[in-house]
């Protein structure tokens, strides 16, 4: 192997390891969201390269960085449409399961909060969208992403209190709440308005998706909680699938970290009001 053969592998390895830690923070791993996002990054560097070489990192030719190219938006290309298969839980446990017992996409979080359970759900309600780091920044962003040129979220709105932009709340006990929204989340246009959890259970519009969240409080024994959070997406049609795969393998990392940056806002409160 000559010298830029092995500058290259370098600069893959340093790009392959950053790109794992970067996605390992945001939350749990996802395969084709991470092909998706080191895919591109890779064909960013191609691409300038085949503009002007820069041998540093061990691409010395136009060629060369047109391979890398064209090789990354193949990858990220056959990433986007790597198909979803739908997972069924095995029994139903929480209320989520109720709602949505099978679902083609989720991701889930937590937290370990050094208070009971009950000062948890005392301030679950009161943390409010300004709270929680640069979301606001990230939202609007992907708003702008699906044509929602205005929709501007507030910093002051409460995430948990009522429907609103979140859904509609489908359960609420004394240390679990589950919300729902039905519609095309990748558009400008927005989903119908529920108004009941019947009508999400019975949603079934073609070309759609139906989304549950839940946040859930458990006793983690000696003082602390266990403060989890889950998110599901069901297609109600394989176009609709096709279509989420693509937008949500995209946006998994924003979302991810949105939801950290929750749970983290609502350990803060938990924490500073005992």
């Amino acid at each position: 192997m000559g010298l830029n053969g092995k500058r290259l592998l370098a600069f893959a390895t340093v790009l392959a390891v950053v790109g794992f830690l970067i996605f390992r923070a945001c939350g749990p791993l996802q395969g084709a969201s991470v092909v998706v996002w080191t895919g591109v990054v890779a064909a960013f560097v191609g691409a300038v390269c085949v503009v002007k070489p820069v041998r540093f990192v061990g691409i010395g030719k136009r060629r060369v960085g047109a391979v890398i190219m064209l090789g990354s938006a193949a990858a990220v290309a056959a990433a986007l449409l790597w198909p979803s298969p739908a997972i069924r839980i095995p029994r139903r446990q929480t209320s989520i399961d109720e709602f949505v017992p099978e679902y083609h996409f989720n991701e889930r979080h937590a937290v370990l909060v050094h208070v009971p359970p009950e000062r948890v759900t005392a301030v679950w309600k009161k943390v409010t969208l300004g709270e929680l780091g640069y979301t606001e920044q990230l939202l609007r962003l992907r708003a702008i992403a699906s044509g929602r040129f205005h929709s501007r979220p507030r910093s002051s709105n409460r995430l948990l209190s009522g429907a609103g932009r979140l859904g509609i709340r489908l359960r609420e006990g004394e240390r679990e709440i589950v919300a729902g929204m039905v519609g095309t989340p990748w558009s400008a246009t927005p989903g119908p308005l529920l108004k009941t959890p019947e009508e999400f259970v019975q949603f079934r519009a073609p070309g759609s998706v139906k989304i549950a969240y839940d946040m859930r409080v458990e006793d983690a024994g000696n003082g602390w909680s266990r403060l989890t959070s889950e998110t599901r997406v069901v297609a109600t049609d394989d176009s609709a699938r096709r279509i989420m795969a693509c937008y949500w393998r995209v946006i998994y990392p924003g979302s991810s970290i949105i939801r950290r940056w929750w749970l983290e806002a609502i350990q803060r409160r938990a924490e500073g009001s005992s």
